[in-house]
């Protein structure tokens, strides 16, 4: 890592620090906040949804947080999951040293955590320690919410990361110690996918620096038609897709902002339109929908019936229920 990356890394900490937390707060490793606000931030996750995740201090595990999504969206004890749906689970568990470099005793520390949390039927008296209430909890919630679906074998991810805000490498012993972890996956999901990633401060910095493109590019199935209140066209149902995902195929939640359906996945209304989506032999599609209007600070041309849209916003995709 140059020494104008470090500066840079530095001063982006403290430029953070000082907007979201003008006051130190007593609660929050603020250090640990920014890791999880970085590496997280591609589900879109409001600060008292980071919060719930953020679970170091005495008796962790050697965790400082975790998370469970299930296809994108973030579980807790009030999410509903449908074992029918074709969920993907990923768990996320995060270890965050601010002053330290790697070391192989911390990576040690997770060895018996993941054993303890991915059996999923090991009960709290049967853990290898004791662990602080708060984690136990979270644990909890993990294995409820997946024994609830483990039944239709959804594809699983268990993803470490190991944060350092110094310059440093994994020595031989991390490498050891984080294939022992991993082993631990194996051992109760042999299908699983599991990678352990050490992120050093030059990894941190180009995270911070991975940042969304703030424009979008929409292809038209045929010519569009300007109105005085935009534009109105067809687009196929790949290329809309294509819209409205990132370039590592997860949902682009930012087009959502402003879409208050966007905020109940789990109402009673969504889950019909899913229903009526899914059925056998379903309407036509132009039948169950009104159509789709996206807001713009911008729409300029990027080639043949293909523009570019800024900062979209898909506030209406409203579909009838059948």
């Amino acid at each position: 890592m140059s020494s104008n990356e470090a500066v840079a890394l530095d001063a982006n900490f403290k430029s953070w620090q000082e907007k979201r937390f003008p006051t130190p707060p007593k609660d929050i490793n603020v250090f640990e906040y920014y890791c999880v606000d970085q590496f997280l931030r591609q589900f879109d996750l409001s600060d008292s949804q980071l919060k719930t995740g953020l679970l170091g201090g005495g008796k962790d595990g050697g965790v400082d947080a975790l998370y469970m999504f299930v296809t994108g969206e973030l579980v807790d004890s009030e999410t509903e999951l449908d074992p029918k749906a074709p969920n993907q689970v990923r768990l996320l568990i995060m270890q965050m040293k601010e002053g330290e470099g790697f070391s192989p005793v911390a990576v040690d520390k997770l060895n018996f955590f993941a054993d303890d949390l991915l059996e999923l039927t090991r009960k709290r008296a049967d853990y290898h320690q004791a662990y602080r209430e708060e984690l136990i909890k979270a644990m909890r919630v993990i294995k409820d919410k997946y024994l609830g679906i483990v039944g239709e074998n959804p594809p699983l991810s268990v993803d470490f990361y190991y944060i350092t805000k110094r310059d440093v490498e994994p020595n031989n012993d991390c490498d050891t110690s984080a294939k022992k972890v991993l082993g631990i996956v194996k051992k109760h999901f042999p299908d699983a996918k599991a990678e352990f990633h050490f992120v050093n401060a030059s990894a941190l910095w180009k995270q911070v620096q991975a940042r969304p493109a703030k424009t979008k590019n929409l292809k038209w199935a045929a010519q569009s038609l300007s109105t005085p209140e935009g534009q109105i066209g067809l687009v196929r149902l790949a290329d809309y897709f294509a819209f409205v995902t990132e370039d590592n195929g997860a949902l682009a939640e930012r087009f959502f902002d402003s879409n208050v359906r966007g905020y109940w996945k789990t109402s009673g209304i969504n889950k019909r339109i899913a229903s009526s989506l899914k059925a056998v032999n379903p309407p036509e599609f132009w039948v169950l929908n009104n159509g789709i209007t996206i807001l713009t600070e911008k729409i300029g041309t990027s080639g043949h019936l293909e523009v570019e849209v800024t900062d979209p916003q898909i506030v209406n995709r409203t579909t009838a229920i059948v």
